[in-house]
């Protein structure tokens, strides 16, 4: 019986040359993603190694499957990606900066042709780089950024290529600046990447099969850093409908979370079929609930994450909305933009499941939807800004509201009702607000309110946008009075930050006033904001002074406006 499992250990030397085979990273493969910590570790050990001739360096193991493909022998890793192409990313830098240094002898050009991409004597024929990804373009962005060293700053880059790109240039300038430190000339140099090549070793567990390595690699994993569920989702559906049909769907997921935190995603897309689920039950649920079942199973589930990773998308991008979604109401598109972005502001992200749900359903308008985002920013406002809530307290509540929309497809009156009933009252509102002391990292917030508060009053007549650099935020008693100021006769210094951080002592500016402002007397700010065309400045010049009283009198008008606008 043929061995199953051939383990050697040979030197980096041997297994990064081409003629061993190229590497191909295997679509089932988690995608790049070391960080500079892990990078830097196996840098420095590298450098160590260059540095004493004597020294030998172990590396971890990799699994690899051997195969032939229209006569060319690509070895597939299933475990060992990460450690691989940072081995590359090493070569390459190395091979970049002798370049640099030698000019026309050539030795760099015979390490990329040893290492990354072998070059043919043969007029037009194109050789592989020696490393291939599964994603076509990311094997071309590695060729041109890492081997030809093409400046591609506008080159459209995913998180994968981005991991890449960020390592490969931290590489490259830690060496450099090594080289420097240590003032080594070409010959060093090459000397170095030699010592480095020769005497750090990797063990490699070679398989006769593609199934024996995808279970040599479930073992590893499972004894080392778990893959991430959002990838083991993907192994486990092109175990039930092959790898074709998994990546018809799996690119556009891809795509839609690019640069997005892709475990939330998967654990809030989850919620819709369970409600409240922590990321390490989330591929248990699934199973639990027969979505890996049969193949008609796996591709419902697939077409509805490629749809949820969408609204995911616009959850965080809005514009993606109005550039990609026809025959919606523009109007209600802008309103979809600026609910999203104020519930940015206002720094929200458990209520996601639920808009998710709706638009999964395909049972809800972008009016409804709409309308349950102002609900959904209105109690993050009240409880969470204002009232100073824990979040956890809607931790569950979001997620269960999702799972119930997703399987009895509520009407959206019913959504509605569930959320203003976990909203704080107008009383308690106007209550928390007479305690609540604003600070520095909240003013984008107050600025919101007061320009929707301002506009309301108005009848819209004085439209205030957000935009920082014609709306300033003015504290009326300044936060930094002079000592000689009157301000501090009329607040003792104990009781001062109580008062600037009231929102009773906050308005709007218009334009760079603000900056004339800053801390005058109030006879002297009153005559600024009398001129002011915003009519609630015109009303605070109206007071002869600015005291305690009149701050608490204030707030008491704003509090009543602000629970009738959220």
């Amino acid at each position: 019986m043929e061995n199953l499992l051939k383990a050697d250990s040979i030197t980096v030397k041997k297994y990064l040359n081409v003629v061993d085979g190229r590497f191909r990273i295997p679509f089932t493969q988690r995608p790049y993603e070391w960080t500079k910590k892990q990078v830097s570790r196996l840098f420095y050990d590298a450098m160590s190694v260059a540095e004493d001739k004597d020294h030998q360096h172990i590396l971890n193991f990799v699994t690899i499957f051997k195969e032939e493909v229209d006569g060319q022998s690509y070895r597939n890793i299933y475990d060992g990606q990460q450690r691989t192409v940072t081995l590359f990313l090493l070569v390459a830098a190395f091979a970049d900066i002798i370049d640099q240094m030698e000019g026309t002898e050539g030795s760099a050009s015979k390490i990329r042709s040893d290492f990354l991409r072998e070059e043919s004597w043969e007029v037009d024929k194109q050789e592989e780089p020696n490393l291939v990804f599964d994603n076509e373009d990311t094997t071309k962005f590695f060729e041109r950024y890492v081997i030809e060293r093409e400046d591609l700053e506008d080159f459209p880059v995913t998180d994968h290529e981005k991991h890449i790109k960020q390592n490969y240039d931290w590489i490259s300038k830690e060496l450099q600046e090594y080289i420097a430190d240590n003032e080594l000339d070409v010959n060093d140099v090459r000397r170095y990447l030699s010592q480095i090549l020769n005497n750090m070793h990797i063990i490699v567990l070679q398989t006769i099969n593609e199934e024996v390595a995808n279970q040599m690699f479930e073992t590893l994993n499972n004894t080392g850093k778990k893959l991430a569920n959002f990838y083991v989702l993907k192994n486990n559906c092109v175990k039930v409908i092959g790898e074709e049909k998994t990546a018809k769907y799996w690119e556009e997921i891809e795509q839609n979370t690019d640069g997005l935190n892709k475990n939330q995603f998967f654990t809030q897309f989850v919620s819709l079929y369970n409600g409240k689920t922590s990321n390490a039950k989330t591929i248990e649920v699934l199973e639990s609930k027969g979505h890996f079942d049969t193949p008609a199973a796996v591709e419902e589930m697939l077409k509805e994450m490629v749809h949820a990773s969408f609204v995911f998308l616009t959850l965080h991008q809005p514009a993606q909305r109005r550039s990609q979604v026809k025959g919606e109401s523009i109007s209600e598109q802008e309103r979809f933009s600026e609910l999203v972005e104020a519930i940015q502001l206002f720094k929200a992200t458990q209520y996601r499941p639920v808009i998710m749900a709706m638009e999964v359903t395909k049972s809800y308008d972008l009016v409804q939807i709409n309308d349950v985002l102002d609900a959904i920013l209105n109690l993050q406002i009240r409880n969470f800004f204002i009232g100073e809530r824990k979040n956890n307290t809607v931790e569950v509540f979001f997620p269960q509201v999702a799972k119930e929309i997703k399987t009895e497809m509520y009407e959206v009156e019913n959504i509605i009702r569930q959320i203003k009933e976990k909203t704080l009252s107008d009383q308690a509102v106007k209550a928390a607000l007479e305690e609540k002391v604003f600070k520095k990292a909240e003013m984008k917030g107050i600025r919101y309110l007061l320009q929707k508060m301002y506009a309301y009053e108005n009848n819209g007549e004085i439209l205030i946008n957000d935009n920082s650099m014609h709306v300033n935020l003015e504290h009326i008693l300044p936060q930094n009075p002079k000592e000689d100021s009157a301000w501090n006769d009329l607040f003792i210094k104990e009781d001062r930050a109580h008062y600037v951080g009231n929102l009773g002592n906050m308005t709007l500016i218009l334009s760079k006033a603000n900056s004339s402002i800053g801390n005058k007397e109030f006879n002297e700010k009153k005559e600024i904001l009398a001129q002011s065309q915003i009519p609630q400045n015109q009303e605070i010049a109206k007071n002869n002074n600015w005291t305690p009283d009149t701050i608490e009198k204030r707030l008491k008008v704003l509090a009543n406006s602000l629970v009738k606008v959220f």
